[in-house]
């Protein structure tokens, strides 16, 4: 996996974006997404949510189902990770270890290509407590975690996860197609038979309004809508057309935040040439709604 480029805390989920040629094993770069997660403050935000959603369990072990795995969701600064003997991290360290028990393990903010962070992700994998599996309809998920939630996306060059403690999607796509100049009637054209195809007739109507705005407008809609179906699991099928993911007010499109079908939708661009959606339920919006550390253009 390439350098993790840029980090965003968005509504209460971290998502991490990464460009990569799409060689990589995926199991590895998703849990080097969650490190870099983890290092921007992930685990304070799951602990809180976890506290918030279990007010009893906030002295006891979250995952009782693994003998001596327990997450404590009441204590922020206690190890995350207990059953790798003396491999624990300690989520109030933000910049700190990662596998702080290990002497010779430890995660060096800055060295994403190292040898500390791969050896991390080789003993992670190695344990089984990261194993991924597939619901019916396709959606990820640790199954030794489900109280992490996560959603991936690929688009070719860029790539992103995002991790939460509530139901989550994500989407990004890359808006220049190889071989097809942007904003051409040959591009226009295209976009407007998928959207035709798989949008609302609500969606068709504001992409269309203002020809000019075309190609943002058609990204906005597409990532959002599958986002959306990742955030409920279900997937695009014959569904995909019927639901539309419009505000009340379109205006609220254009401000990149808005909610929908019980949602909020947040919109952000990792690249000059590439618009994302992250979803997730309405009730789960904090003040402080977005804050980066870096970019894929720098």
């Amino acid at each position: 996996m390439k350098a993790v480029e840029s980090v965003r805390i968005m509504n209460r989920a971290v998502v991490v974006c990464w460009k990569g040629d799409g060689k990589e094993r995926a199991g590895a770069r998703l849990l080097e997404a969650f490190l870099a997660a983890q290092r921007s403050g992930f685990a304070g935000i799951l602990a809180e949510d976890i506290s918030l959603r279990m007010p009893d369990a906030a002295d006891s072990s979250y995952m009782t189902g693994t003998a001596d795995s327990g997450y404590m969701p009441g204590t922020a600064d206690s190890s995350y990770i207990q059953g790798t003997a003396d491999e624990s991290y300690m989520p109030g360290t933000a910049d700190g270890g990662y596998m702080s028990g290990a002497a010779d393990s430890s995660y060096t903010p800055g060295t994403a290509d190292g040898r500390h962070i791969q050896d991390t992700i080789e003993k992670m994998a190695a344990s089984g407590e990261w194993i991924t599996a597939r619901t019916e309809k396709g959606k990820p998920y640790w199954v030794h975690h489900p109280e992490i939630q996560f959603s991936v996306t690929d688009s070719g060059t860029v790539k992103a996860a995002a991790f939460a403690a509530a139901p989550v999607g994500l989407d990004v796509q890359v808006r220049r197609r190889k071989g097809v100049p942007e904003k051409s009637d040959e591009d226009s054209g295209r976009l407007l038979r998928i959207a035709r195809r798989s949008f609302h007739h609500d969606e068709i109507h504001w992409i269309t309004d203002d020809r000019r705005l075309l190609r943002e407008r058609f990204y906005t809609i597409w990532t959002a809508k599958e986002a959306y179906v990742k955030y409920t699991g279900q997937g695009i099928d014959n569904m995909f057309s019927r639901i539309s993911v419009m505000p009340e007010q379109a205006g609220q499109l254009e401000a990149g935040t808005w909610h929908a079908l019980g949602c909020r939708f947040d919109s952000f661009f990792p690249s000059e040439d590439c618009t994302g959606c992250l979803c997730m339920a309405s009730g789960t919006q904090t003040a402080a709604d977005v804050t980066e550390e870096g970019n894929l253009n720098e």
